[in-house]
């Protein structure tokens, strides 16, 4: 096989005999349809990850929540960095620059939230039975 690479970065075209071998022929006519189920070896794959449900840190507004969530139902447009501004400013050196994008991740599922309650209220539909408020502490 080095001989016949070496013909070809020669420029040379190398006799080259073809043989039956039915596994050959078998991987060649395989390899037009490999490309369909992706990457075939085991360690090349992502491993599934189960969701998880469960918090890895402890909340940083849990005590602030409460502020936070007054300050929403009375400016409902406000967004989660004017919020996070105005706690910094409330209670300085407790919220670093660095939890805001966790308080914007509070703040969108409060508002999914209450999208939610008032699509339920507005279709009459009962919402005593979806209990959305309990997906936010």
């Amino acid at each position: 096989m080095q001989s016949h690479l070496a013909a070809l970065a020669a420029g040379e075209v190398p006799n080259i005999n073809a043989s039956g071998d039915a596994e050959l022929e078998g991987f060649l006519k395989s390899l037009k349809t490999a490309w369909e189920a992706g990457e075939v070896r085991p360690t090349h794959r992502a491993p599934s990850k189960e969701p998880r449900d469960w918090r890895t840190r402890l909340d940083p507004f849990e005590t602030s929540w409460p502020l936070v969530r007054a300050w929403l139902e009375a400016e409902p447009s406000c967004t989660a960095k004017e919020l996070f501004r105005r706690l910094q400013a409330e209670m300085p050196g407790t919220f670093p620059d660095k939890q805001l994008r966790t308080l914007q991740r509070r703040v969108r599922e409060w508002r999914t939230v209450e999208a939610r309650r008032l699509i339920l209220a507005c279709s009459g539909v009962n919402d005593s039975a979806h209990d959305f408020a309990s997906a936010i502490p």
